[in-house]
This record gives C-alpha cells, structure tokens and sequence, in this order.
C-alpha cells in the first residue's frame, strides 16, 4: 500500500514540474498541473495514515479533504480555458461544491471538538473495516459529485463541437480530441471508483485502487498530451483562443434569416467564390484557415458561407477541406521526390501536425500514406 501512494506521490511532482514549468507556458497548463497537486496531497494523508504519523494527521486530514473539493473545479476551469470561455461560473455546480465543502468542514469542527484518545481511536479506524460512516458518506457524495462536475464538462465540449463544426482546423481537431479522451477517461475513472467505493472496504480504495487509477490517468496526462503536442505553448493557446472568441459569438436572435437557413442568391455566390479559391487559389493549403478566412476573402458572411458548403457539398467546411487536402496529397505522394518526406508533404498541403495529417488521410482512403504509396507502385 505505501509503495503505490509513494509512486503516486513522485508521479504527481514530475508531472506538475512538467506542466507548470513548462516554456512558453500557457495558463492551461498551469492549471491543469495545480489541479492534480490536489490529489497528491491526498496521498501523503494516506502516507501518514499507513505509517502512523497520528500527530501530522490530525492537522492535515480534514484540510486534505476540504482542498480536494477544488479538484473538479479546477478541472471544469481549465476545460473553459480549452474552449475559449475563460472563468465561467455554473451557479449549480458552485452551490453544490459550496455544500460540500461545508459538510466536510462540519466534519473538521466535529473532529475538533474530540478527546485526544477519540481521535486517535477516529484516525485508527481509517485503516480498518471499521471505517468512520462520516468519512465513507464524504467521501461516496464528492465522487458521486465528481461525475456530476464531469458530466457537466462533457455536455460543454458536445456544445462546443456543434459550434465548432464548420470552423475546425487541424489545430482546433487535435486539441477537441484530446479534451474528449481525457474528459471521457475522468468520467469512466471516477465511476469505476465509486462503484469500488460501494463494493469493497473504502480503505482497500484509497490505499491500493485509488493511487492507481490516479497513475494511469498521469500516464494518459504525459503521453497523449505531450506526444500529439496537445498542451499548449503560450503561442497555440493564443491562436485557438481566438478561434474559439469568433466561435462563441451567438448568431443574433433576432435574424431571421440566420435562423431559417434559406438559400438566397448569396448562397450561390458563396458556393462559385469558395470553388475558385479551393480550385485556383489552392486556398486549403493554408493551415490555420477557417470560415472567418473565406469571409474575409469573399466579403460574405461566415454563416451564409458555412450554409452554402452543406447545402452545395453536403459536407460540413472542416471535412470538405481536408479531402481536398487528402487528395492533394495523394498526388504528391505519387510523384514524391527522393529529398522530399510524407511528412513535408502533409505540411505543403494544408496540414500543421503529423498526427492530423494521418489521421485524416487514413478516414478518406482506407490507408495510411505508407500503405498507399506501396499499393499504388506497379506490380
């Protein structure tokens, strides 16, 4: 049991000095690496309670439990920056927080006011099956609470998607896929542990279960985010974030055209204006284009523009141009140079990552670059 909270404990450091001190960091990051000290000072109560340090924990076990109500908080906060929002509060998951944090508080007061022997005999029974029914209520509410904060989230980026959808470059791709992993991997951990919570002593899930689950998702923090370049330097932070500022302004109301979707003459004129910049310009070989850049260039609002492609098309802006993209590639791929690389090539036709590139080209062939370039060679 101590070693696994032990190697909690280092992973917690590693990963926050990873992330807080990262250079030209973004505020995401900082976040996101304060979010997840939360946790490891859980695991040095957990420490102090397998090794017996009664004295340390009388001081810090309630602490311990009122910081780790912030956990979610800081979570929901550092996906808000993600989609662009910044501080928002959800006056529903402020209460409940609120409550929460006033039950555990009750709790501390009610701790307080014990004997030096009751606290001990309260601090021994953390250990044993004979865990306090307070502390085990506390601690079923604040997961079960959790899933609430995580729902919440997830709801938010389903939102944020739609809103999103005709906008999406490959930066703001990346960065949509990694926000539902790692939301989609906090909500099945956190109802993983509950379910534990309600099936086994509560000290065998602290103690053993809880650290591990804790350690996968730092593993899923240090592979997915820094190996698809999903953490932000302070310059990608910046641009999504200005994506995301013309995203998030609501069509007015009281448009009624906007709201209708009818097609006018400006459809028309979109469509034959948005054909000439795919086809002669080779507009899609700009990496951070948006409708935002075809509005600029044409003079036509974003939304008419946005309506003429699903209409015209029958696809939404981001796959209509990354096929373009794709297909463009196909043929560089085919006529590739020996100085040339797959990689160099995804870049000179619209794509800023590596990952986004195969991951797109594998969706509209069937094969990733490699695969297509063997099985188009002669025979």
């Amino acid at each position: 049991m101590l070693t696994v909270n032990i190697l909690a404990i280092i992973n917690v450091v590693i990963l926050f000095a990873l992330l807080f001190f990262r250079k030209e960091n973004a505020l995401s990051n900082k976040i996101l690496a304060i979010s997840f000290l939360i946790p490891g000072l859980y695991f040095v109560n957990t420490i102090f309670i397998l090794a017996g340090y009664q004295k340390l924990l009388s001081v810090s076990l309630f602490f311990v439990q009122m910081v780790a109500v912030l956990f979610p908080v800081t979570l929901y906060y550092y996906f808000n920056l993600l989609q662009g929002k910044g501080f928002r509060v959800n006056k529903t998951l402020f209460i409940g927080s609120a409550l929460l944090l006033l039950y555990i508080t009750t709790l501390a007061i009610r701790f307080a006011l014990l004997s030096p022997s009751a606290q001990t005999t309260y601090i021994q029974r953390l250990s044993t099956e004979d865990y306090p029914l307070d502390m085990f209520l506390y601690t079923v509410f604040f997961y079960v609470w959790q899933l609430v904060y995580f729902s919440v989230i997830t709801r938010d980026i389903i939102r944020y998607k739609k809103q999103l959808n005709d906008n999406l470059s490959n930066l703001e791709q990346s960065k949509f896929h990694y926000m539902v992993r790692f939301i989609v991997l906090l909500w099945c951990f956190n109802a993983i542990l509950v379910g534990l919570y309600i099936c086994f002593p509560l000290y065998i899930v602290d103690y053993i279960l809880l650290p591990i689950v804790v350690n996968a998702l730092y593993a899923f923090i240090l592979y997915f985010s820094f190996h698809h370049n999903a953490i932000f330097t302070s310059a990608t932070f910046n641009l999504l974030n200005k994506v995301n500022t013309e995203v998030n302004k609501e069509i007015p109301a009281d448009d009624d055209e906007k709201k209708k979707n009818v097609l006018t003459d400006k459809h028309h004129e979109a469509y034959l204006a948005l054909t000439e910049l795919i086809e002669k310009d080779l507009i899609y070989t700009d990496p951070d284009l948006s409708l935002k850049t075809i509005s600029s260039k044409t003079g036509i609002a974003e939304y008419i523009v946005s309506q003429a492609i699903n209409h015209y098309y029958q696809k939404s802006f981001f796959n209509l141009i990354n096929e373009k993209r794709v297909e463009t590639s196909k043929c560089r791929l085919l006529a590739m140079k020996p100085t040339e690389t797959i990689e160099g090539i995804a870049y000179d036709t619209g794509f800023n990552s590596r990952s986004s590139f195969y991951r797109a080209f594998k969706k509209y062939t069937g094969k990733t670059p490699q695969q297509f370039i063997l099985s188009s060679k002669p025979q």
